[in-house]
């Protein structure tokens, strides 16, 4: 499986400015935000969240549900708790996989004028 993800980065010729962000939440079951979780580390990709959930603190965010669902698979990758990429990327379902061809952060609208044609976005099979 690790060779297939980077023959597919290989196959995208992705330099090192180069993105690829999953897009979760912690609305989706715990199963799938382990399995992007270890797609996403395969792929050398970076989870985003768009925050946390509402009423609980970022600690607490991070030690009673964040290590909890990925612990138990061992292996992710980097995360974000990031909703300005949902909002350069108009995410608005997820899970969502989005290619970005630069760093977003180093772009703006005013020097990007036609940023969709700089990323792509991937909506997954069988998912609403």
């Amino acid at each position: 499986m690790a060779a297939e993800w980077q023959a597919l980065r290989d196959s995208l010729d992705l330099g090192e400015q180069d993105r690829l962000y999953f897009f979760i939440s912690f609305s989706m079951p715990e199963s799938l935000i382990r399995g992007y979780a270890l797609d996403a580390a395969r792929a050398g990709g970076e989870l985003v969240l768009r925050g946390v959930e509402p009423g609980i603190t970022l600690r607490d965010f991070t030690m009673e549900r964040l290590l909890k669902v990925l612990r138990p698979g061992g292996m992710t990758a980097p995360i974000q708790i990031d909703p300005r990429l949902f909002d350069t990327y108009e995410i608005e379902t997820v899970p969502t996989i989005v290619l970005a061809k630069e760093d977003p952060m180093g772009v703006s609208d005013r020097q990007a004028p036609n940023r969709r044609n700089r990323w792509s976005a991937a909506r997954v099979p069988g998912m609403p």
